[in-house]
């Protein structure tokens, strides 16, 4: 997934009511069904993306700084420790949140483009 799409994922997996609109969906289930599945997604999202964009940063910079994640030539972020970091959030009751945050990267990187995703989601890039 592209690093430009990070600030999206936190407002949405971290947002309570949007957990059961992952549930019983597929990697292959496509950011595009999920929309049209979900469509209250995108009720306030560039509000709570903006309200969240500080915290954002200093996760994604925390995850750089210690490893956790990187990012490659071309700008694509990846976990570093996948199964460390899943292994961890189940401790603290928190895997449901990684999982969802990993098939939104997945869905997100599997699209053609950053405006594409940002353009689904009612956002102006």
């Amino acid at each position: 997934m592209s690093i430009t799409l990070v600030p999206l994922v936190l407002p949405i997996v971290l947002s309570g009511e949007l957990e059961e609109s992952f549930a019983h969906l597929r990697d292959d289930t496509g950011i595009t069904r999920w929309i049209l599945r979900t469509p209250q997604v995108v009720f306030r999202l560039a509000e709570r993306t903006q309200a969240g964009s500080e915290i954002t940063r200093m996760a994604l910079q925390f995850a750089l700084h210690y490893g956790v994640l990187a990012i490659d030539e071309q700008a694509a972020i990846r976990c570093v420790y996948a199964a460390d970091a899943i292994k961890q959030l189940t401790k603290i009751k928190f895997s449901h949140i990684a999982q969802n945050a990993r098939r939104l990267g997945v869905w997100f990187g599997a699209a053609p483009s950053d405006a594409v995703i940002y353009n689904l989601l009612g956002l102006e890039v």
